[in-house]
């Protein structure tokens, strides 16, 4: 039996990029970090390990309650455009892989999306 590796990884700081919402998508004004960004992440030995977003807002503060925008959850869970987003998030953030010819195999970049439902409640 092949003992598969645990992945995991401690998430420290998250960087909020400029971005354009409507209720139907999201578009990253920039996909690249600012230069100083990056150094200092560098500086403290921190790199991206995946992307979060999010289609809730407040409903309720007082009860915890959300609303979202995603439509109808039953039919589809991203749309092309997150899709996307998330492949070329990936594509940047290779997986090195001594195995593979050119080094690189797959991704473990994650996206992450926290939506809710009809009940009001996060997922």
């Amino acid at each position: 039996m092949q003992l598969i590796p645990k992945v995991s990884t401690l998430l420290t700081s998250c960087l909020f990029p400029a971005q354009i919402s409507t209720k139907n998508s999201v578009e990253l004004v920039s996909q690249d970090p600012d230069e100083a960004v990056d150094a200092l992440a560098t500086r403290l030995g921190l790199r991206p390990v995946g992307w979060i977003f999010t289609d809730l807002i407040p409903l309720d503060t007082s009860t915890g309650t959300v609303k979202h925008f995603r439509g109808n959850v039953d039919s589809h869970f991203l749309s092309a455009d997150e899709c996307i987003i998330a492949a070329d998030f990936q594509t940047r953030h290779p997986n090195a892989c001594h195995l593979s010819p050119d080094g690189h195999f797959g991704s473990k970049f994650v996206t992450v999306v926290v939506t809710g439902s009809h009940r009001y409640y996060y997922y």
